[in-house]
């Protein structure tokens, strides 16, 4: 009974183990090689984008942003902030990338002035919700993100 037990504990702990590690979102960070676009800065309502200073030019070589045949960018992103069903005083900070083009665009996504990211792929003419990161109790959040190359 014992050893019946104990196989049927482990084999749970072994698909809550499988299933974590495919369904969490890849912190990974990107390879100084691989050609991304000038970080783009968005925001909750209550946290916007600060302004632009037209003294500080991003440098580096950075590949175009992904253009529509009427030269709007593909990609638009917005942030909200959700409060968990179980427990208000945790939030669920998220991002919604909707691209508009018929192409497939990869995405890398940070807080503001960050390392902590999150690796997106939006599929043409579709929209994907990803959870940025969970807080307790802070709503507004800046973000920034890139479109990486091919």
């Amino acid at each position: 009974m014992l050893t019946r037990l104990s196989w049927l504990l482990a084999r749970r702990l072994l698909v809550v183990a499988f299933l974590t590690s495919t369904t969490l979102p890849s912190y990974a960070q990107l390879s100084s090689l691989t050609p991304t676009t000038a970080p783009i800065v968005g925001g909750t309502r209550g946290m916007p984008a600060p302004p632009a200073n037209p003294f500080n030019l991003p440098s580096g070589n950075y590949i175009p942003i992904h253009k529509s045949a009427q030269g709007t960018p593909c990609i638009r992103i917005s942030a909200i902030s959700r409060a968990q069903v179980t427990n208000p005083q945790v939030i669920d900070q998220m991002v919604t990338a909707v691209n508009s083009c018929p192409k497939t665009i990869k995405l890398q996504v940070c807080y503001f002035k960050s390392a902590d990211c999150i690796l997106m792929t939006v599929n043409g003419l579709s929209s994907l919700q990803r959870t940025l990161g969970i807080t307790s109790g802070i709503t507004d959040f800046r973000f920034e993100y890139r479109e990486l190359g091919s």
